[in-house]
């Protein structure tokens, strides 16, 4: 999945690795943009705003080696691009992670090509072009609901119950494939039961709040939760929380109402 070069603002400086960083990985597995100038951090212009607040809560650089590399499955891929739709300053951490990734390809060796291989890229070379595409019906979108563009590639599911207060919709590739990704609507004051995670959780927040016990999460901020976090997400009470969450494994509850919402839940 790319990212519209035209969004990238001026260079910044990555933030630099720390002893602590392990540590904080394991409990919070999120960037957090720094507050100052200086060595590792980024200037006001740089930083993600979203409705006059800066945004706080950004993907780990792992997240987004990741994106970058085309290593992230597909459902925390849509949750990251959802983010980098907001945040500039993700955007231009991906674009040097990229320009990296570009520059230790072009310092390895070359290498020659096999005589199959050579003429497999003759046979596609010659072969006639494919026929256009097919029409295809119109995207299928919440319409209660504003999401941003970059979701507009997406076919959306009916909205599921999962629990009070909780609903979600499974956000489809072309064809209905399921890309992993689900479109969250949490009322306020609701809760998704204290959880635990056999792989890392992946939440982008669109509009709304939510707070898990640890950290508080505004439209723009990204919470990656990890097998060692375990948290409880409550709505705040301004209005509906709405985001996309995907989670690499699945999760574990650890009480009596969280473990009857399992088999509605289905992460």
């Amino acid at each position: 999945m790319s990212v519209p070069t035209s969004a990238f603002q001026s260079r910044i400086t990555c933030p630099r690795a720390d002893p602590d960083h392990a540590t904080r990985r394991r409990k919070f597995a999120t960037h957090v943009a720094p507050q100052g100038a200086g060595s590792g951090s980024v200037t006001g212009e740089d930083k993600g705003i979203v409705n006059g607040r800066q945004v706080l809560h950004h993907p780990s650089d792992e997240t987004l080696l990741a994106y970058a590399a085309g290593r992230l499955e597909v459902g925390p891929a849509v949750v990251t691009q959802s983010h980098l739709a907001f945040c500039s300053h993700c955007r231009e951490r991906l674009r040097v992670f990229a320009a990296a990734g570009g520059a230790l390809l072009d310092a390895l060796p070359p290498t020659e090509m096999s005589d199959a291989a050579l003429i497999e890229t003759q046979a596609r070379a010659d072969a006639p072009a494919p026929p256009p595409p097919r029409s295809r019906p119109a995207r299928r979108q919440p319409a209660d609901v504003d999401l941003p563009s970059v979701l507009g590639a997406y076919d959306f599911g009916r909205w599921r119950w999962l629990g009070p207060g909780v609903k979600a919709r499974h956000i489809l590739l072309p064809g209905h494939r399921f890309t992993g990704a689900r479109l969250l609507r949490i009322a306020p004051g609701s809760k998704i039961p204290e959880h635990g995670h056999t792989g890392t959780e992946f939440t982008q927040v669109i509009h709304g709040s939510f707070s898990d016990g640890h950290q508080d999460y505004r439209p723009g901020d990204f919470c990656e939760a990890d097998s060692a976090l375990d948290h409880e997400p409550v709505a705040g009470p301004e209005g509906d929380c709405i985001c996309v969450a995907a989670i690499e494994g699945s999760m574990r509850f650890s009480g009596v109402i969280g473990r009857l919402m399992q088999p509605f839940v289905g992460f």
